[in-house]
């Protein structure tokens, strides 16, 4: 069993041709990777999307980037336009920056 809070270095396990876990990657930028969610959040909070069926989907999320996944009566799509609160999509990645270069920087990408 891994201990999430060991203290072991980050590393990669590999899934398939192309693929891998990336072990312990976010754990040296994690507090700079929620600062940027906290950003992004409050901008367009967290909700729970409803599937074109009608039903409250478990999982909440929010968007950030030029468009954002969406969920209605349609089907799923990318919109500018958040469904919930007719706001536009957070876009400015800017904010996330600190986060993405911690991230980065706190492991070899993977081979």
């Amino acid at each position: 069993m891994l201990d999430l809070f060991g203290d072991e270095a980050p590393w990669q396990e590999p899934l398939a041709d192309g693929a891998a876990i990336l072990r312990r990657r976010a754990r040296e930028a994690a507090p700079a990777l929620l600062e940027a969610i906290a950003a992004v959040a409050q901008q367009n909070p967290f909700h729970h999307r409803i599937t074109p069926c009608g039903h409250r989907m478990s999982v909440a999320m929010t968007n950030c980037g030029d468009f954002g996944w969406s969920s209605d009566a349609r089907g799923y799509q990318y919109t500018e336009q958040d469904a919930e609160n007719g706001r536009r999509c957070f876009a400015s990645w800017r904010s996330t920056a600190r986060a993405r270069r911690a991230f980065q920087a706190s492991s070899p990408t993977p081979a």
